[in-house]
């Protein structure tokens, strides 16, 4: 029982390195995954929830220049790694997979 204790508990880590963990060179999950939404689904997020992500979105780059777009090169720069894995299940409208893929030669 205090195994489990433990293990759920314990922050999530890419465990490269002892005592690493993602908040190192990550946001909070809080964080990120709404500025994940914004990037990556944008405007097929209802109405509603664009709006929503976009003002948070807004706010977190007021306090924090430049994390929007370290995210983004971030997702860009690992792109390649989609590939290796297996075929997943969309869940929702736009999602990875190959109905998302980044141009090679030109910038958007």
């Amino acid at each position: 029982m205090a195994v489990h204790g433990i293990i759920i508990s314990k922050e999530p880590s890419a465990e490269l390195a002892p005592d690493q963990k993602d908040t190192d060179s990550l946001p909070p999950y809080e964080v990120l995954d709404e500025i994940l939404k914004y990037i990556i689904e944008g405007k097929q997020l209802s109405k509603a929830e664009y709006q929503r992500v976009k003002s948070y979105v807004d706010q977190v780059n007021e306090t924090n220049q430049g994390l929007i777009n370290k995210i983004t090169k971030m997702i860009a720069r690992n792109e390649y790694k989609r590939f290796q894995a297996p075929l997943i299940i969309r869940i929702r409208a736009r999602a990875f997979g190959n109905g998302r893929q980044m141009p090679i030669a030109a910038k958007y």
